[in-house]
């Protein structure tokens, strides 16, 4: 079971039918490609994907994946990506 949070504040608890498990996944991030526009970052309802220090190839800073949070696999974040530089992956 897992807590939800409905509409009105109030939680209720899910059941998750036996044999059905939650889906994982995770992204692959072309840094080279990545114009820094952060629109992954906003969009990412984990919180997954988070500003990189370093530089590349064009001089921005691109994203990276913060491993402190799960991807579930959504793939908002390649969805909104204008340059293509991120492929999601499910397990």
């Amino acid at each position: 079971m897992r807590k939800i949070a409905s509409a009105a504040g109030r939680k209720y608890h899910a059941q998750i039918p036996k044999g059905k498990r939650i889906v994982k996944g995770f992204i692959n991030i072309t840094k080279d490609l990545c114009k820094e526009c952060h629109l992954c970052i906003h969009f990412c309802p984990k919180g997954h994907i988070m500003p990189s220090k370093e530089y590349n190839v064009q001089g921005y800073h691109p994203v990276c994946v913060n491993e402190e949070n799960e991807c579930n696999g959504c793939g908002i974040c390649a969805t909104m990506c204008p340059d293509v530089a991120i492929e999601v992956y499910r397990e």
